[in-house]
């Protein structure tokens, strides 16, 4: 649990579903600029971690490096991702299938930090604990007749 916030978890201690593009928000498909391209944003479920959002934007980039693609960011408060600037037919005919690849990879490496976290926070206490029961064990043996 997070000490100075009882009650609010760690994004490591909440269980991970892996993210999913679920459609996209038409309402929020944005006013076209002079190039006649606009931003669109795609809800997700569930919504993200700001870690899983970072991985996110740093698999697109990567992936859109002297692309020329669409920018992206990501939003866990509002549960959605944003292109921009492209079109509805780019999307279509160019970044939908990059885009759910992305999501794929970064499900994948948000569960393996996760794993590794957790491996690394197990080793860290199972030390701990085993130096206390060390403690206590050199502490008991003391004679203070």
């Amino acid at each position: 649990m997070n000490e100075s916030h009882p009650g609010l978890r760690e994004w490591w201690e909440v269980p991970f579903r892996p993210v999913k593009i679920t459609g996209i928000i038409q309402h929020e498909i944005g006013t076209p600029n002079k190039d006649g391209k606009y931003s669109v944003s795609f809800a997700i479920a569930p919504a993200a971690s700001r870690n899983w959002e970072d991985l996110l934007m740093a698999e697109w980039s990567r992936r859109q490096a002297g692309n020329g693609g669409p920018g992206i960011s990501v939003s866990s408060e509002e549960a959605k991702i944003t292109l921009f600037p492209t079109t509805v037919e780019d999307i279509r005919d160019e970044y939908l299938q990059a885009l759910k690849d992305a999501v794929d990879v970064t499900n994948q490496k948000e569960e393996r930090i996760r794993a590794d976290y957790m491996a690394q926070k197990e080793t860290k206490d199972d030390a701990a604990a085993r130096r206390k029961r060390d403690i206590s064990a050199v502490i008991a043996e003391l004679d203070f007749s």
